[in-house]
């Protein structure tokens, strides 16, 4: 039922709604919540365009399905009408899932979600990136964002700095660990240097290994020029170890 669903919601939600709704209730039931991994991307395509719908369709929907069609309906309320989005989110008794699935959902362009997060309260900005210990039904790691254009994240961090310390930090360790970044440490540290020197203990670690395989004279020019407040031993210890030969009295060369 679950591949039918799939495979009906973009030309038929309705029909895709309906048969979700007719799947066992054991099967619903918890652990269920274990598995909006894979519901709340099929809402978010039955909703495509219309989040309305799934919102009006969420006053006769079971309670098992309640969460993840609000889930999707935040998705696509969020990359269709920012302003829509925020209003409706500020009454809503899971208003912080909301926030977090909606801004921060890799689908939607950096430049609107860094535009929603600047109307946001201090309060909510750093909110964002705390995850809900207490909540069972939705754990959202803050790593697990990686917008689509990573280095125009860069760009709109760079001209949004109304952003709290906290959420700064958030968004500057995800785009650290992103495969653009990754794949390209010399533009990566340059950047990253100039736009978040103040976070370099943060985002350093996980850009040097790449640095040093790429131009290891480079990196450790970098690393050098780190404060040793901020990780330089730990920086220049890294790069030795790297570049350091094979014991060949190990036993595990």
């Amino acid at each position: 039922l679950m591949a039918l669903a799939e495979g009906v919601a973009s030309r038929d939600p309705a029909a895709a709604l309906e048969l979700v709704q007719s799947m066992p209730r054991l099967w619903l039931a918890p652990p269920f919540d274990s598995s909006l991994s894979d519901l709340v991307p099929l809402l978010e395509t039955m909703a495509r365009g219309q989040p309305d719908w799934l919102l009006e369709k969420t006053e006769d929907l079971p309670k098992e399905l309640l969460r993840p069609a609000r889930l999707a309906a935040a998705r696509v309320l969020a990359q269709h009408d920012m302003t829509g989005f925020l209003e409706w989110t500020r009454t809503q008794p899971d208003r912080d899932d909301l926030l977090k699935l909606g801004l921060l959902d890799p689908k939607l362009p950096s430049h609107h979600a860094f535009a929603g997060m600047a109307q946001l309260s201090p309060e909510d900005q750093a909110r964002l990136t705390e995850p809900d210990p207490f909540n069972p039904t939705y754990q959202f790691s803050w790593y697990d964002w990686t917008p689509s254009d990573p280095w125009g994240a860069l760009r709109q961090l760079e001209t949004n700095p109304s952003l709290v310390p906290e959420l700064r930090k958030g968004l500057v360790d995800s785009l650290a660990r992103t495969e653009a970044f990754q794949n390209d440490p010399t533009r990566a540290v340059g950047e990253l240097t100039r736009i978040a020197p103040d976070l370099r203990s943060k985002w350093g670690p996980y850009l040097v290994d790449s640095l040093t395989f790429e131009d290891p004279a480079a990196a450790r020019a970098w690393a050098t020029t780190v404060p040793e407040a901020e990780g330089r031993a730990g920086l220049l210890e890294t790069i030795d170890d790297i570049l350091r030969p094979a014991d060949p009295a190990s036993p595990s060369s």
